[in-house]
């Protein structure tokens, strides 16, 4: 699949949506659903046990200047996700694990020429490490790309095999 050109996050979402699409064949069926809970929920059926996952997904433009998730306020099932509303505080290790395996976060930098490494694959864990000022209500949440080291960014080729993997059940 070609690497597409996005102009927002929906067109990102579009993309990567269509390329797991393309994952499905007789005897290893993919369904996504958009819009249910995160951005994607995949549900794959094929030769091992059937595996539903689930994608956020993020595309971030060097002009915006930050890379938030949840909304506004704080709010929303990105932040529910890597804070724990009934202790007050950041999920702790054991629970973001456990949501590590079944959720990647997918952010795709359009600043960047396509062809490039362009694109983060990561979980809870990482998306919570890299929350400026740590992740809690109230507050816009942001993610601090500075977080990643260079060599976590890979090209959309990359991005897919490791999209597919996750998947299909291999991590």
């Amino acid at each position: 699949m070609l690497e597409p050109t996005f102009e927002s996050e929906k067109q990102l979402e579009n993309a990567i949506a269509a390329a797991i699409e393309a994952t499905s064949a007789p005897g290893n069926r993919v369904l996504v659903l958009r819009g249910f809970g995160l951005d994607l929920a995949v549900f794959a059926d094929g030769p091992a046990a059937p595996r539903s996952c689930f994608f956020e997904i993020k595309a971030f433009a060097q002009h915006h200047g930050r890379c938030g998730f949840g909304n506004g306020r704080g709010e929303g099932n990105q932040i529910r996700l890597l804070f724990n509303e009934v202790t007050g505080a950041p999920r702790d290790r054991a629970e973001v694990e456990i949501f590590d395996r079944t959720v990647r976060w997918v952010l795709g930098n359009r600043s960047e020429p396509v062809g490039t490494a362009r694109f983060l694959f990561f979980g809870c864990r990482e998306a919570q490490a890299a929350a400026m000022g740590g992740v809690r209500p109230g507050k816009q949440n942001n993610l601090n790309l500075s977080r990643f080291r260079d060599d976590d960014w890979i090209t959309w080729p990359v991005l897919l095999g490791r999209i597919a993997e996750f998947v299909h059940g291999g991590g």
